[in-house]
């Protein structure tokens, strides 16, 4: 079972990472909105999904160096309880943020389906 929590886990990650990879430059058009505007939903969701990406790679070390990152060689996973439950509330942040972007408001397919798949 916690192998499978894993390989879920990393599923996740790879698209997630994926999704990233394939963030689109915006148009002319999408760049000369007002710069006071709030960001569009995908850009949202990409900021949300970066975010978590690097502290889920410095919250696990390990899965970073196995992955292929350069820099996490050399370190171990914070293992005490208030790391631990400094984990626990970055990802109900995470979800906290989440929840507050409309997924009728993302454009894209890809957008949506990240949506879904951090929000699991």
């Amino acid at each position: 079972m916690k192998r499978l929590t894993c390989l879920v886990g990393l599923i996740t990650l790879i698209f997630v990472i994926s999704a990233c990879e394939q963030a689109s430059v915006p148009s002319e058009s999408e760049s000369e909105s007002e710069p006071d505007s709030e960001p569009n939903a995908n850009a949202q969701l990409d900021q949300l999904i970066e975010d978590y990406t690097a502290a889920y790679w410095e919250a696990y070390p390990g899965r970073a160096t196995r992955a292929g990152l350069r820099g996490y060689d050399d370190r171990l996973p914070p293992m005490s309880a208030d790391d631990f439950d400094a984990r626990a509330q970055a990802l109900r942040e995470v979800l906290e943020h989440l929840n507050a972007i409309d997924p009728d408001n993302l454009d894209t397919p890809d957008h949506k389906v990240d949506w879904q798949l951090l929000g699991q």
